[in-house]
C-alpha cells in the first residue's frame, strides 16, 4: 500500500521554478496478518517530470546513532529515533541539479580556492576541520582525516574539469545517494548532519570570502533527504491540522451544564457543541445562516435559563410556521442533530482539515445534495477548510459534480475513490472527473440512478 502526499515547498524558489514541486510517497508493508503495518519505503517524486527523483528503503534496524541532524530543533540531538532509510536511487535529470552547476561553474575560481584551503586546515586540525568533525558524519569509520580530504578532492578533481551538466549530475547523484534520513514512527525527522556540510564544500560567499552551513530555504544544492525531512514536516503540520467528526453525533439533551471551557471545535461526537456556540455568538450566526440556505426550516438559538448562568438550553424557533414556535431541540427529528455539529464546526475554525463519516445520515436527499454547497462554501477562502467525507450518499456526490459543471468548482478541487471489497482485501479505486463535471470511468456496482435528477 502507498500513500502520496504534496506538501508545501520549503526549497528555495529558484529550485521549484526549475523542477516544480515535489510530492512524498510513503510504502507499507504487512507480511502476515498478526505482524504490525511497518513501512518499507519513502520515494520522492517530481510533479513536474512525473518521475521519481529518489528512493530510500527502510532497514528494520534501528540505527545505533548517537548524532542525528534534527531539522525541527535545527541541530544535532538524540532523538527518539526508530529507523533508518538508505537512499538506493537518486536521479541525474539535469533541471534537479541545475541550479548548483550554474553556481559552481560561475564561482569555480573562489570554490577551488576554498576547498583547497580546507585541505590545509584538515591537515593542520584547524577550525575547518573542528566543524567537519562537530556536523560529521555519526559513524567514526567516516568521520576522520582521510574520509574528509578524499571527498574534498573528488570536488576538486570534479571543478578543475570542463565538466557538463549531465556529469555533474551523475557526480553529484553518486555523494547524495550515500545520504541517509531518520524515521520517528512513519516520518522522516532526522538527518545525517554530514550532508548538510557538503553544501559547504560549493556554496562559497564570493563577497565575505567564508562558507557557511545555511538556512535550508537557501540550499542551492539539493539534498534530497532535505527535501524527505522538509516535506515530513509540513505533513505533520497538516495532520495536526485534521479535524475528526464521528458517523454518529451525540444525541440532544434538553438542558446543559457549561463547563467553563473555551473549546475551538464541536468534538469528535459534537459533545462541545453546545459550549462552543454559548462562548461565541458569531459563530451562532453564521450557523443560523446555512440553516436558512439549506431550508432545514428552523432558527438556532441558545438560551440562559433563570440566574444560573451556568445553566443554558439549544431551542429552535421554526421558521416555516407563521408564529415562529419555539421548541427544545430533543423536540425534532433526530437528523437535526446530526447534522448541526458538521455545520457548525465546517464554520468553526479556518484552514484545517474536517474529516467526516456519513454526514447525510439521518437527513433526507435534498438536504444530502444541499450541503455540498456549504462544503464549498467553507473550502473557499478566507475560510480555507479541507474535507475528507465518507460517505453513501449518491446525492451529496451529484451536488458536487453538479457544482463542477456550473463552473463553481474546479474538478482537480475534488478526489472521488470507491472502495471496494475484493477476494485480497479492500481496494482504493480513483474516480477521475471531467471538465464538465461527468465521470471519465464507470462508476462500479451500478450506482447513480437519480443522475438524471440533476443533470
Amino acid at each position: 500500500m502507498s500513500i502520496r502526499v504534496a506538501p508545501k515547498p520549503y526549497m528555495s524558489n529558484k529550485l521549484f521554478e526549475k523542477i516544480g514541486a515535489f510530492s512524498l510517497e510513503f510504502s507499507f508493508r504487512r507480511r502476515t496478518q498478526k505482524e504490525e503495518i511497518s513501512i518499507a519505503r519513502i520515494s520522492i517524486w517530481s510533479n513536474s517530470t512525473r518521475s521519481y527523483v529518489a528512493h530510500y528503503e527502510v532497514s528494520p534496524e534501528k540505527p545505533n546513532s548517537s548524532k542525528i541532524f534534527s531539522m525541527r530543533a535545527g541541530a544535532v540531538v538524540n532523538s527518539n529515533i526508530t529507523h533508518c532509510a538508505i537512499c538506493t536511487y537518486l536521479t541525474t535529470e539535469p533541471r534537479f541539479w541545475h541550479d548548483s552547476f550554474e553556481y559552481v561553474r560561475k564561482n569555480k575560481k573562489n570554490i577551488l580556492s576554498h576547498l583547497e584551503m580546507m585541505l590545509k586546515d584538515i591537515e593542520r586540525k584547524g577550525p575547518h576541520f573542528r566543524k567537519l568533525f562537530i556536523f560529521g558524519r555519526p559513524d567514526k569509520a567516516n568521520n576522520s582525516e582521510k574520509y574528509w580530504s578524499d571527498l574534498i578532492n573528488k570536488f576538486i578533481d570534479m571543478i578543475k574539469t570542463e565538466f557538463s551538466i549531465e556529469e555533474w549530475a551523475i557526480f553529484s547523484a553518486q555523494i547524495f545517494k550515500k545520504s541517509p534520513i531518520y524515521l520517528s514512527g512513519l516520518l522522516p525527522s532526522g538527518g545525517d548532519p554530514s550532508f548538510d556540510v557538503y553544501d559547504t564544500l560549493i556554496q562559497f560567499d564570493t563577497e565575505k570570502r567564508q562558507s557557511s552551513i545555511l538556512d535550508i530555504s537557501n540550499i542551492i544544492f539539493p539534498n534530497p533527504s532535505t527535501i524527505a525531512i522538509s516535506g515530513a514536516i509540513d505533513l505533520s503540520q497538516r495532520i495536526s491540522e485534521v479535524f475528526p467528526l464521528g458517523p454518529f453525533r451525540k444525541a440532544p439533551a434538553r438542558y446543559y451544564v457549561f463547563t467553563g471551557t473555551s473549546p475551538t471545535d464541536v468534538g469528535y461526537s459534537g459533545k462541545a457543541m453546545p459550549d462552543l456556540l454559548l462562548r461565541n455568538p458569531k459563530l451562532l450566526k453564521r450557523v443560523n445562516h446555512w440553516l436558512d440556505k439549506l431550508e432545514v426550516g428552523y432558527q438556532l438559538r441558545v438560551k440562559k435559563l433563570g440566574k444560573d448562568k451556568d445553566l443554558f438550553e439549544m431551542r429552535l424557533i421554526d421558521t416555516i410556521r407563521g408564529n415562529k414556535v419555539d421548541i427544545g431541540l430533543t423536540d425534532v427529528g433526530y437528523g437535526i442533530s446530526q447534522i448541526l455539529p458538521f455545520v457548525v464546526q465546517s464554520f468553526a475554525r479556518n484552514n484545517h482539515i474536517i474529516a467526516i463519516e456519513q454526514p447525510e445520515v439521518h437527513i433526507h436527499p435534498r438536504l444530502q445534495a444541499d450541503i455540498g454547497d456549504m462544503i464549498l462554501e467553507s473550502s473557499r477562502l478566507p475560510i480555507g477548510n479541507q474535507f475528507i467525507i465518507e460517505t453513501h450518499s449518491e446525492h451529496l456526490i451529484l451536488r458536487m459534480l453538479r457544482l463542477i459543471r456550473d463552473g463553481r468548482l474546479k474538478p482537480n478541487m475534488l478526489s472521488v475513490l470507491f472502495v471496494e471489497r475484493t477476494k485480497e482485501g479492500s481496494k482504493v479505486k480513483p474516480i477521475r472527473i471531467a471538465e464538465d463535471g461527468g465521470l471519465i470511468d464507470e462508476w462500479p456496482g451500478g450506482f447513480f440512478p437519480e443522475r438524471l435528477r440533476e443533470i
